[in-house]
């Protein structure tokens, strides 16, 4: 057995040469099967599924650090101001698909991966995902990056976390802003939206929502955009001055939960008998629920981990992971001396190559996630599946599944979307308002206007069928 695993062990790695046209996932397991999982092996499923999502997840990882050092490039030299734009978030908006929020998180990452450089070829490697890198950027330094990578790479997500908060705490610091922030979820939900997190490149680009008010609040309402826009100095659509509008509300609003609890507390303590300690107010522990973590051992995956970690006759207790060599094309490498138009293009030519990688892995989720096949590889929800074996945050994973979903009656967009002639932005936003009649009339529209304006076109034709 173990000469065995030896020598299959150098055929799980396999060099991927990205391009446009690169086939990432075989054209058999991308087509949806009909009728439902019947006469399906759900366990053969299962694996070849989380198979190739493991693959996908880390082709996109190295694209994704390129893409940000390529972004702190534009952002160093204002770049963007010789190709016509104000700030960065517009360029990355209209030329790239991406939404400002994801480009300032992919800035933080490649930021702090520069001093931590074997963490950042780690990460590169696919040897540690991205929730590990966020939970190690908390702790890790130049001295003991090394160990904390050993640690990843032999336990589980969950169990990582524990340990880093142990180290925090140990240290008396809160961790790093851009680990605990971030945009990977750790909630558990079983739905979209289920965990919260900063919004990213795979953001759904929202719903239309209409209520009746007072004249009063409609002349209250012009006014906050106004000064919201001001503030952010552009004409900003509503939706994202709204956001402007949230951020600073909750950067000052008191911690509601937190005096509700400790309000609790003391009534609790007040109501017991004078000898009673346990229930006199905790000191310690976190300021709401939602910070409280699972204890340890409750998914059935982790169970099997310890019961192989705790076997001496073992020496590899972890899974195997396909971690493929990724070969990024000459025409997105990094050259020093680079114009601003020549990071243009590179940074498109990496954007089609993500969108390619990000369709396949929408597809790949929706057929695991439409089937629960996450039962099959041992864990009680999705959302856990996909922090602890993919590394990946599930409302993304939501995210791509809806917009799979969506274009799936949208072949044309779809198509564009996959090659890149259509940026994530965009196909999102005729996602929403498209059919198979309008299709070909939205396309037109989107590859002749601006984001923006595509947007706004969109908001108006959802409230005209609303």
């Amino acid at each position: 057995m173990k000469a065995g695993r030896t020598a299959a062990s150098p055929a799980a790695e396999s060099v991927v040469h990205l391009a446009s046209e690169t086939s990432l996932v075989p054209e058999e397991i991308l087509a949806t099967p009909r009728g439902g999982s019947r006469g399906m092996f759900r366990d053969l499923a299962a694996l070849l599924l989380d198979r190739h999502l493991r693959r996908l997840v880390r082709i996109r990882q190295p694209v994704d650090l390129r893409l940000g050092r390529l972004l702190a490039r534009m952002d160093g030299g204002s770049g963007y101001l010789a190709l016509g734009f104000a700030r960065l978030a517009d360029y990355a908006t209209e030329r790239l698909g991406l939404p400002a929020r994801r480009v300032q998180t992919l800035l933080a990452l490649v930021r702090r991966l520069a001093e931590l450089p074997r963490l950042a070829a780690a990460f590169e490697a696919g040897a540690v995902s991205l929730s590990q890198v966020r939970l190690l950027l908390r702790v890790a330094t130049a001295a003991s990056e090394a160990v904390w990578i050993a640690r990843a790479e032999a336990t589980t997500v969950r169990r990582l976390e524990i340990e880093v908060r142990d180290a925090v705490s140990e240290a008396g610091g809160a961790g790093d802003g851009l680990a605990a922030g971030g945009d990977e979820g750790t909630g558990d939900g079983g739905g979209p939206g289920a965990d919260s997190g900063t919004v990213d490149d795979d953001a759904a680009a929202g719903e239309f929502i209409s209520f009746d008010a007072p004249a009063a609040i409609g002349v209250r309402w012009e006014q906050a955009l106004e000064l919201a826009r001001r503030s952010a100095g552009a004409g900003d659509p509503a939706w994202r001055s709204v956001e402007f509008m949230m951020a600073d509300y909750l950067s000052g609003v008191p911690d509601l939960a937190a005096l509700l609890a400790r309000v609790s507390d003391v009534r609790s303590a007040g109501d017991a008998p004078a000898g009673d300690a346990s229930a006199q107010p905790s000191v310690s522990g976190p300021a709401c629920p939602g910070e409280v973590l699972d204890g340890p051992g409750i998914e059935l995956f982790e169970e099997v981990l310890a019961g192989l970690a705790a076997d001496p006759a073992n020496r590899d207790p972890a899974i195997p992971v396909d971690r493929p060599v990724v070969v990024l094309p000459d025409s997105v490498r990094e050259e020093p001396a680079d114009s601003a138009a020549d990071l243009d293009a590179r940074l498109r030519a990496l954007v089609r190559l993500r969108q390619n990688v990000s369709w396949n892995l929408g597809r790949l989720l929706r057929l695991f996630a439409d089937r629960r096949l996450h039962r099959e590889m041992g864990f009680m929800s999705f959302s856990r599946y996909c922090r602890e074996r993919l590394g990946f945050g599930v409302r993304r994973a939501w995210i791509l599944i809806g917009l799979e979903r969506r274009l799936t009656l949208l072949p044309r967009t779809a198509s564009a979307y996959r090659t890149g002639a259509l940026s994530w932005v965009k196909a999102a936003a005729i996602a929403r308002v498209a059919n198979e009649i309008s299709e070909p009339r939205w396309l037109r529209l989107a590859e002749g206007v601006t984001v923006r304006r595509l947007l706004e076109e969109v908001a108006l034709a959802e409230a005209g069928s609303a």
